[in-house]
């Protein structure tokens, strides 16, 4: 599912929050991302619990929204992820400058299957 340029804009500007069940349901925020015409890259720097969901159940939600004055409007994204703790992907977020001194573990790449106006 190719994602919208709106919705990339802000997957990639604001505070996103992941949705995941596992032994426990979890709700974690991210400040990084980045977004190809089909997938989000995540950062794996504090989510332990997210992980251990993703791991045991990789059906996510991912929430962002923008909170400008009258213009307030967002998006939630279903999906599913995949951890990755070595590789390319792993490769890709330890180089993120945004991740520089940040004890970055792994990344998540989230593949979006339905996207909802919020």
């Amino acid at each position: 599912m190719k994602i919208p340029e709106e919705t990339k804009k802000l997957l990639e500007n604001k505070v996103v929050t992941i949705g995941s069940s596992g032994k426990y349901p979890n709700v974690t925020p991210v400040l990084f991302c980045k977004v190809t015409d089909d997938q989000v890259i995540i950062t794996h720097n504090f989510m332990n619990e997210t992980i251990k969901n993703i791991l045991k159940n990789n059906k996510i939600c991912l929430a962002v929204w923008d909170e400008t004055p009258n213009k307030e409007f967002g998006y939630k994204l279903f999906g599913t992820a995949k951890y990755y703790h070595k590789g390319k992907w792993f490769r890709f977020v330890k180089k993120m400058k945004e991740n520089k001194g940040l004890p970055t573990k792994g990344a998540v790449i989230f593949v979006p299957n339905k996207i909802k106006k919020i």
